[in-house]
């Protein structure tokens, strides 16, 4: 009878942890009090540039996110992507054309001759 006990105590413990496992994965960040989803926007207007650089995709009610005043080659290529909402979150909407910017960007500064 011990036996047939532990047997249903283990089962029920690998239930949990594999429920566990399986839910889809939400960023800490993501999260507040209780386990609810922030909500930062409804709409592309609730959503600005920000940083020194405009790297930065935030709501437009918060805080401004501070960040480092230096330049980077590929910041320039922040300018050909919108900052959206996306699923209720501020996000940059990033492209194909975005991604192939950087990499050029990144490509041109890492050869180019130091004076």
């Amino acid at each position: 009878m011990i036996i047939y006990k532990i047997a249903i105590i283990l089962v029920c413990i690998i239930a949990i942890l594999i429920a566990g496992c399986a839910k889809e994965s939400i960023q800490e960040d993501s999260m507040i009090g209780g386990g609810q989803i922030q909500i930062d926007c409804n709409d592309d207007s609730d959503c600005i540039r920000g940083g020194c650089s405009g790297t930065v995709c935030q709501p437009k009610d918060k805080e401004p996110i501070m960040t480092t005043c230096e330049y980077k080659a590929e910041y320039s290529c922040y300018r050909q992507i919108e900052c959206a909402c996306i699923n209720n979150r501020c996000a940059w909407e990033k492209t194909n054309a975005f991604d192939k910017c950087v990499e050029e960007a990144r490509e041109k500064s890492s050869t180019a001759p130091i004076v």
